[in-house]
């Protein structure tokens, strides 16, 4: 022990190493901080790539469920089958899952999941979360298994938290309202998600902070579909 308590003091007293010491501490710091901006920025590439996506899935679950568009009048079509068209439109109701959304957000929250984060942030806002127990069977049942049921249930809790993620629907007319073909026109669907932003670079990528203190970066997508 007390050899060991020497070496230690000798090594403490030694000065030949002070300067390449010195320059150590004051670059690691910066270095630290390059190396978490570098890892961050391919966290939001991957988000980009997810999101554009999820506004994908969105615009397919719409094609399917949203109500179809009120035309004016389609090439070829007549003045009564355009009364038709109308008339279905108008008496259109479009399906709601039991928490009120629709199914092109529920589509676009399901293809975000895998990029959520699965902290504890979420749960700790909304007390309970409110996700449909069949998204996560339907995961854990698969791939991932149930050793990470919990990681998958909190994921689950922040993609179907409020406005982490929102779906916008448009329907591609022209100025007149006129679809330019004789089946339905297309639909644009924009997909917004706020990523989480933790750790030291946080101020460089937030775009915004929640209530509890938690960072998210805004990221935004959109795809048209035919």
């Amino acid at each position: 022990m007390q050899g060991l308590f020497r070496s230690v003091m000798r090594l403490a007293k030694c000065q030949r190493g002070a300067l390449p010491s010195i320059e150590f501490i004051l670059l690691l710091f910066p270095v630290f901080i390059v190396t978490m901006s570098l890892i961050q920025q391919i966290l939001i590439a991957q988000a980009v790539v997810t999101t554009e996506y999820a506004a994908y899935a969105a615009g397919r679950s719409a094609l399917v469920h949203s109500c179809r568009p009120v035309p004016i009048m389609a090439p070829g079509e007549s003045p009564i089958g355009t009364a038709k068209a109308i008339w279905g439109a108008l008496n259109c109701d479009e399906p709601t899952t039991e928490d009120g959304s629709v199914p092109w957000e529920t589509a676009a929250r399901m293809a975000l999941l895998p990029i959520a984060p699965s902290s504890l942030f979420s749960q700790e806002r909304q007390g309970n979360c409110r996700y449909p127990e069949a998204a996560v069977e339907f995961i854990v049942r698969g791939p991932v298994g149930e050793t990470l049921r919990d990681a998958v249930e909190q994921k689950a809790c922040y993609v179907f938290e409020g406005a982490n993620v929102s779906v916008d629907l448009d329907w591609v007319w022209t100025e007149a309202q006129v679809t330019l073909v004789q089946t339905l026109p297309p639909i644009r669907a924009e997909v917004t998600y706020h990523m989480p932003i933790y750790g030291p670079v946080a101020g460089l990528f937030s775009q915004g902070r929640r209530d509890d203190g938690t960072h998210f970066r805004i990221i935004k997508a959109e795809a048209t579909l035919l």
